[in-house]
């Protein structure tokens, strides 16, 4: 069931191409109705000695490129003394990890944390968060799936408090805008409308 990351016979510039250009991130891949179970994750991993610290890049000279989407659920306690304020977000990130390419006809879902563990992930973090921690409410809020051409998709769901810089001189007429920084150690591309 498993396939090497490169068949025989195909176009590596078209392979560099996929993984440079971020549009095929965003691209929906179904519904997740009848996907594979987490175990059929573990042969791919096993067959390639998938190391879950080692970045998935299969070119020296291609970054990995991580699209992300976020869905704002909760947005409030806003305090001006303090200068703070909450929010709760389902953040989705995709990318790109040739090593988990397989011969499977649907995607795998990942449902269980000590599997989820073993998948190599981004590390986005909020720059101006005071705290931040993932919701875990009987078992973690998590879904990954990981699509037959490597395409991964990770959504987790996040609460964080902010800073945010309040400037009172046009007060009470004052307006207030705060912002939510996303900084990481790999390419970001945002998916989505600007906001």
């Amino acid at each position: 069931m498993i396939r090497a990351p490169l068949e025989e016979g195909k176009n590596i510039e078209e392979l560099k191409d996929k993984l440079r250009n971020s549009s095929h991130l965003e691209e929906s891949k179904g519904s997740g109705h009848r996907d594979y179970g987490s175990s059929y994750i573990l042969p791919v991993l096993t067959s390639v000695q998938y190391d879950n610290n080692t970045v998935p890049t299969a070119f020296a000279d291609i970054p990995v490129i991580v699209s992300v989407q976020m869905n704002i659920l909760y947005l409030a306690n806003f305090d001006s003394e303090l200068m703070e304020y909450s929010i709760d977000v389902e953040m989705e990130l995709s990318w790109y990890d040739l090593r988990l390419v397989n011969n499977y006809t649907k995607p795998i879902r990942i449902r269980e944390k000590q599997v989820l563990d073993l998948i190599w992930k981004p590390d986005p973090y909020f720059v101006n968060s005071k705290s931040s921690q993932f919701h875990v409410v009987s078992f973690p809020n998590f879904r990954m799936r990981v699509f037959p051409d490597g395409l991964v998709k990770y959504t987790v769901r996040v609460t964080s408090v902010c800073n945010c810089f309040m400037l009172f001189c046009l007060y009470p007429h004052d307006r207030q805008a705060c912002d939510l920084r996303i900084s990481s150690s790999r390419s970001l591309y945002w998916f989505g409308s600007d906001y």
